[in-house]
């Protein structure tokens, strides 16, 4: 058995706890329950949204930090998180990166693709792998719909945001 640290041990028990909060200790998409390996995906970001660029998350306090912060803000809105280990998670974030029309086209072929593999082999590694893809694909669109909801709801100021 491997000794880890006190700030290991705690942020363990904090990633343990924001990830039964937001959904599951385990990847919304595969089913990773190593807590290490999971993260907190941000559906949407807000003005006062927690990021991860702006903590020294190379070192164990700052990881420590980062999710301490992000704890408030879990509490605040547990609806804009989702729990992904970091494989399904660089996934979605490409989706995201790409802008819809590029997403959309990438979807497609890759469904394309795995169907066509089920057809021609009846493999049931692809008819695995096809569901995983259509997780990863629901996370990514729920992610669209949440940060166009989020940009609407920023813009609105004033007496406008009061209606």
């Amino acid at each position: 058995m491997t000794n880890i640290s006190g700030y290991q041990s705690a942020l363990r028990l904090l990633k343990k706890t924001l990830t039964s909060i937001v959904f599951a200790p385990w990847c919304q998409v595969c089913g990773e329950n190593k807590v290490w390996r999971l993260v907190l995906h941000h559906l949407a970001y807000f003005s006062d949204s927690i990021c991860y660029n702006n903590y020294n998350t190379q070192t164990e306090i700052g990881k420590l930090q980062y999710h301490s912060s992000l704890a408030l803000e879990v509490e605040k809105r547990p609806e804009n998180f989702g729990v992904l280990c970091n494989p399904c998670h660089k996934k979605v974030e490409v989706l995201i990166d790409m802008g819809e029309e590029g997403a959309e086209h990438t979807i497609n072929v890759e469904r394309f693709r795995l169907k066509k593999l089920i057809l021609e082999t009846g493999y049931g590694k692809y008819k695995t792998e096809l569901a995983e893809y259509d997780r990863i694909v629901y996370v990514y669109h729920e992610s669209l719909k949440a940060r166009k909801k989020a940009k609407g709801y920023e813009e609105r100021t004033g007496l406008d945001a009061f209606i």
